[in-house]
């Protein structure tokens, strides 16, 4: 790939099928590009242009990387995530670029079945960030890049601000139940907690990364969140017949992160539950 670049500063991305070395040292290459094309008109403007080799292996291209943006269509989501899934790592942000195609999800669960247990993020654009069109086989031309694209996260929220530093404050929670059976009828997992209920970011509400589904204020004015017990029984990594440490994190309306933990103690008795009609609260 050869990068150029207008004299108006506008970059633009062209993949060539003629290249070869001329020099080792020092390091030289021709490539060739037609007189018709929009690269070769920059490269009269701005006679400099940048060569871009893809690794051909993923450990290299991505284990020291923050941010991986994956730019290819929506069909080849899955197998990126499984070729990916060996070298995630904790904190990494992979951008599908463009989504819009519940790829995140998908994207997510792969590597999720997978066996990865590292903390990173999933995000997918809502559209292409370049304005651009195809000119022929590996050939497009890029108009502009647009300021700004919609973006959704998966998670919406990092699952652990717990850092303990001056940017975050620790809260007391209280989980209902705090025996959790696998096996039982229950609906419902109750966090109380002791902030105030007004001072809650509702959306960015997570137990041990599961979205919050419903809330209310106690009798006292504090925050109460409520979980959709099949899917806190579905956490990764449960220990059952022993402690579980649940984390409850989100933010409060000034964009200050909090977060509490109990203890939840995971057992598998009983049989199967066969009732609709129990709560479980």
């Amino acid at each position: 790939m050869v990068t150029t670049i207008s004299a108006a500063g506008e970059p633009n991305i062209i993949t060539l099928g003629w290249a070869m070395p001329t020099s080792g040292t020092p390091p030289m290459c021709a490539v060739s590009i037609g007189l018709p094309r929009y690269s070769h008109e920059l490269l009269e403007e701005v006679a400099e242009f940048v060569l871009t080799f893809p690794a051909e292996d993923m450990e290299e291209a991505i284990s020291e990387a923050d941010v991986i943006m994956v730019v290819v269509p929506s069909s080849a989501h899955k197998n990126i995530a499984r070729y990916a899934a060996p070298f995630v790592k904790d904190n990494q942000i992979y951008i599908l670029h463009p989504g819009r195609t519940c790829g995140a999800i998908e994207f997510n669960k792969v590597l999720k079945d997978a066996g990865v247990t590292a903390d990173y993020t999933v995000a997918e654009a809502e559209t292409f960030i370049y304005a651009s069109r195809s000119e022929g086989p590996a050939q497009a031309k890029i108009f502009r890049i647009k300021e700004a694209v919609p973006l959704a996260a998966l998670p919406a929220v990092a699952p652990a601000f717990a850092d303990s530093g001056e940017d975050t404050f620790e809260i007391t929670i209280d989980v209902a139940p705090a025996t959790l059976n696998l096996r039982s009828c229950g609906k419902v997992v109750t966090v109380h907690t002791d902030v105030l209920y007004d001072d809650v970011d509702v959306a960015t509400i997570y137990l041990a990364g599961v979205a919050i589904d419903s809330w209310k204020a106690d009798d006292r004015g504090y925050f109460v969140a409520k979980f959709v017990s099949d899917d806190v029984k579905t956490i990764e990594g449960l220990v059952i017949g022993g402690p579980n440490e649940f984390k409850l994190v989100g933010l409060d309306v000034y964009d200050t992160p909090f977060w509490g933990e109990q203890e939840v103690t995971v057992i598998e008795r009983g049989a199967p539950c066969t009732s609709q009609d129990v709560s479980g609260e």
